[in-house]
């Protein structure tokens, strides 16, 4: 009886401490899923912030690039479009 109390106490005592070891890296796995998600937010929002950038800035080239040809039409001598 007494060996069977001893053995639940010692094994109550590393239960313990295990418990306490393993909720410090739950805790730290929590914070790193975290980071991990911001991270993956930030990266989603610049690479999508970059396609709408890229997409209204060739949409306004090709407006300028309209609007100068129409130019070159009316200004005598025309003028010169650059890779256009």
């Amino acid at each position: 009886m007494e060996q069977e109390l001893e053995m639940s106490l010692a094994e109550a005592v590393i239960r313990t401490a295990m418990i306490s070891k393993i909720s410090r890296l739950v805790r730290r796995r929590e914070r790193a899923e975290g980071l991990a998600s911001q991270a993956v937010i930030i990266g989603v929002t610049a690479v999508i912030g970059t396609a709408i950038l890229t997409a209204f800035m060739n949409g306004l080239g090709q407006v300028l690039t309209a609007m100068l040809r129409q130019l070159g039409n009316i200004v005598p001598g025309g003028v010169t479009i650059v890779g256009g």
